[in-house]
């Protein structure tokens, strides 16, 4: 905790020892629980909120490894006790196994959102407004008059108006303009928002499975940690443990008819090379004439000239008519002005950019765009990137970054070339930030440029979603079946994956899970292999011929999201084959040479029947479909720990000669036989003697790593068997380096 002590009302959490920028979180312990009354006002509920939120960090049961999550189980279980007290029940210890039912029927019929009587409270509300019982709350701005909603949605008994359903927010909108005022504008788009109630931020329909088993989790925890709430014990286990909540999530919602976060490659490849052309070409050019603005502002300011920032820029843009890039997604020319127009945000393609959007928006998402591309980190892990992040190892870069999941610690990455300029980018944006506020962080942003006297304008703050959604816009990312494609950070990441992955030549799953940081092959294969996504609630009355549809529809996105991912495996193979026949690469192993000499004869085979000479070659394209009829029914699995690829097939001929099947026969005699290789059982000394085995050029480095392993072990084991069977292991390692990996160096 920073602040003082645990009496107050408001705590804040430093999270992450500091590494995390915008690391300090907020739990509030003063909110509105109903028309009239708040939090503070049930002091039972106030002990047990801080409790919660005090034990599970502390102690040898705390359940959170992160401060982060406590302000979402406070959050969580406030929400349970406005329910709780709409119903009239005053204390956790009255509550009984019946209101625990009514709870889950409740949140399946309205949402988390619908649990207080929001509906019926707008009616009161309304008559006391018309009665003169209640004013409406409002501020003026020019000639119109704003509605502040914000006391009305306290006034109906939620936290904030995010936290009203949307039909019932509509509703109130449309009243209030029916008394003559204006809404407030809400501010930005709410996904960055730190005030996000991460609970209530949905729509009345629109509960996930995890959205439900985070809510639930608040009574539950009521349970868990009653030896601490003895001034009000609930006196039963509301669910039955956290399979119980799981379950009841899993009934509530099912999987939506909508397609994975997986992205799509044209348009990403089209977005990811505009933002390396921005950071490679229009950087320099936006800093030289940034800095020859600057100068030019303050040579206008020196003689006293009425509005300086307009004629530096009327200077410069004749000067420099022809000095930039002009080019479609170019930043060139420029808007002459230094803030935006007020139409930027809403008609961003049809206005030319001015220089404030082209540095803290457009510049500083390329930057990011290109990091999420090529060093696959999360939005938060790029928004704490610090000034000294990038160092130098043998003329490679290092990323030092901090890994949100899994790790939660900070850790280095190899990065390219691209990644630095992008950092360099960052670094420049954030150099005046970083100096004011005598922090480290490349997105503190402040102003730079001298905008003339007495301007109040406040430093950028920098908005991921907002960034992503304005640059791809502004860039021209083409369309999909006439829709403009909204791109999220995380689909970076999963992007990076699948290029990785079904592009490189040599791909290693265990390489691509360590530089995920995941530390586990299986879950990184969710990332390449992912086939649909979505949460959609299913509402009382539904009918089973609706849920069939939906199921088909379902069914539907998931052969098409097979179908992408088939297509991938498919080119990742041919890759392979037509690389080792044309000599450009090699697949050996048993399996490997078994394929290459099936190839080279389906080709020769193929050029006698179209009379080609021994000396002629196949064209690419040719080649492609020749070799494509015949991998494509090919399995190419890569084994999880690195050492190679498998051929086997799920059918019958294929099991029969692996040699891990072999071996879990022999361990289970009597057990029935797999559907597939036993990852269990495929040793490097299976899989190396085996008929289905493959080898690549990236599996090298793994054979090579074990040959010096046991060479070592063989001089240094402190037993003589055990340096007799690391001998063992050494002489069949070194027969599978020669076999199947030719030396480099010859």
């Amino acid at each position: 905790m920073v602040n003082d002590s645990p009496l107050d009302n408001e705590w804040i959490v430093r999270t992450h020892g500091g590494n995390v920028r915008k690391g300090d979180v907020t739990v509030k312990f003063d909110v509105v629980i109903a028309p009239g009354v708040r939090s503070i006002d049930l002091e039972i509920d106030l002990i047990t909120a801080k409790l919660l939120a005090f034990r599970g960090l502390t102690g040898n049961d705390a359940r959170y490894d992160s401060g982060a999550t406590i302000p979402i189980n406070n959050r969580n279980y406030f929400a349970f006790v406005r329910w709780r007290h709409a119903r009239g029940i005053e204390r956790n210890a009255e509550l009984t196994k019946d209101d625990i039912d009514d709870l889950v029927k409740d949140l399946e019929v309205g949402g988390i959102v619908g649990l207080p009587p929001y509906r019926q409270r707008l009616a009161e509300l309304i008559q006391k407004i018309e009665t003169g019982e209640f004013e409406i709350p409002f501020y003026c701005k020019g000639n119109k008059k704003y509605a502040r909603k914000e006391p009305l949605a306290n006034a109906l008994g939620a936290p904030h108006t995010r936290s009203l359903p949307a039909s019932v927010s509509h509703d109130l909108d449309d009243f209030i303009r029916g008394q003559g005022l204006s809404i407030q504008p809400r501010k930005g788009a709410g996904q960055d928002d730190e005030e996000d109630d991460l609970v209530n931020e949905i729509d009345e329909g629109a509960l996930s499975e995890n959205r439900i088993i985070s809510f639930l989790t608040a009574p539950q925890l009521l349970f868990y940690y009653r030896k601490y709430l003895t001034h009000d014990p609930i006196k039963f286990e509301p669910f039955e443990g956290e399979d119980g909540i799981s379950k009841i999530g899993k009934s509530i919602c099912r999987v939506a008819a909508e397609r994975s976060f997986t992205t799509p490659a044209y348009q990403a490849c089209f977005l990811v090379n505009q933002a390396i052309t921005w950071i490679t070409t229009y950087f320099d050019e936006i800093r030289d004439f940034t800095n020859d603005l600057d100068d030019t502002i303050k040579k206008y300011e020196a003689l006293n000239h009425w509005r300086p920032t307009e004629a530096a820029f009327n200077e410069r843009l004749r000067e420099d008519r022809d000095k930039y890039t002009t080019a479609p997604g170019s930043w060139w020319p420029i808007h002459p002005s230094y803030f935006a127009a007020p139409g930027w945000t809403t008609n961003i393609s049809e206005y030319r950019p001015a220089l404030r959007p082209v540095l803290f928006e457009l510049l500083a998402t390329a930057a990011l765009v290109v990091i999420a591309a090529f060093a696959a980190r999360r939005k938060e892990e790029m928004g704490s990137l610090k000034a000294d992040c990038i160092s130098t190892v043998d003329g490679e870069f290092w990323l030092e970054t901090w890994i949100s999941k899994n790790l939660h610690g900070m850790d280095k990455i190899p990065v390219p070339t691209t990644v630095k300029k992008a950092v360099d980018v960052l670094l420049w944006l954030s150099e005046e930030g970083r100096l004011s506020s005598e922090s480290a962080w490349i997105l503190d942003f402040a102003e730079f440029v001298v905008v003339g006297e007495g301007s109040q304008a406040s430093n950028p703050a920098y908005r991921f979603y907002d960034g992503l959604d304005r640059f791809a816009e502004f860039v021209g990312v083409p369309l999909i079946d006439g829709k403009r494609w909204i791109p999220k950070p995380i689909e970076y990441r999963r992007f990076f994956g699948m290029t990785y992955f079904h592009r490189f030549h040599y791909p290693s799953l265990v390489a691509l899970s360590d530089f995920y940081r995941h530390f586990n092959p299986t879950r990184t294969r969710g990332y390449i292999t992912e086939i649909a996504y979505g949460t959609v609630v299913t509402r009382q009355g539904v009918s089973a011929e609706r849920r069939k549809r939906a199921e088909r529809r379902v069914d539907n996105f998931a052969q098409d999201r097979l179908k992408d991912f088939e297509e991938c495996g498919l080119q990742f193979r041919l890759a392979i084959v037509r690389d080792a026949i044309t000599g450009e690469g090699y697949l050996t192993g048993f399996g490997g040479t078994t394929i290459v000499n099936d190839a080279k004869k389906q080709v020769d085979d193929y050029k006698a029947q179209i009379n080609l000479g021994p000396g002629e070659d196949l064209d690419r394209p040719t080649l492609n479909n020749v070799l494509g009829v015949m991998v494509k029914p090919m399995s190419f699995e890569p084994h999880p720990a690195g050492h190679g690829l498998c051929k086997c097939t799920g059918k019958t001929q294929d099991l029969a000669t692996a040699n891990c099947v072999r071996s879990w026969k022999e361990a289970y005699p009597n057990a029935p036989a797999p559907s597939g290789p036993v990852i269990e059982f495929a040793t490097e000394s299976a899989c190396g003697l085996c008929v289905h085995n493959m080898q690549l050029q990236c599996n090298r480095r793994w054979w090579a790593d074990a040959l010096e392993h046991e060479k070592h072990e063989r001089e240094h084991a402190l037993l003589p068997f055990l340096r007799e069977i690391a001998a063992q292991r050494a002489a069949m390692i070194d027969g599978v380096l020669k076999r199947c990996h030719p030396d480099p160096k010859s």
